[in-house]
């Protein structure tokens, strides 16, 4: 496989075709998380016995850029409690894509520097990876 360059992979609010690229993001990161089922018992032997379906499933995508007017949407977005589709575009086309809560919204800036942002978006419902 080859080796991918981050600025090369792209977060969009909605769909590639359709959506609003997030251009001023600079970090972008996932996280695929599967809840153990957990079924040990005394004839484990004390060893952990799970299932091999998950409890639940969950995908959270950090992003961290400059803020400017166009990320002003996920601020309104923190304040109001949407859910809405986003999808992460890779550099060969593949995508990963579905409806997020966007549970926090950071700004921080120093008198002599940029303005910077970081945003946690948390999965509802299925996420899809197109590749």
């Amino acid at each position: 496989m080859a080796s991918t360059i981050g600025r090369l992979v792209n977060i969009y609010k909605g769909t590639v075709l359709a959506g609003t690229l997030v251009a001023t993001a600079r970090t972008k990161s996932v996280s695929i998380n599967k809840e153990l089922i957990d079924f040990s018992n005394d004839s484990s032997d004390a060893w952990r016995t799970s299932a091999a379906e998950a409890g639940s499933r969950s995908v959270d995508i950090s992003v961290e850029g400059l803020v400017d007017l166009a990320v002003r949407t996920f601020l309104t977005d923190a304040l109001a409690e949407t859910q809405d589709l986003f999808t992460l575009e890779y550099a060969d086309g593949s995508e990963l894509a579905g409806t997020f809560n966007l549970v926090s919204y950071e700004e921080s800036g120093g008198h002599d520097g940029e303005v910077t942002y970081s945003v946690s978006l948390n999965s509802s419902g299925a996420v899809t990876f197109t590749p």
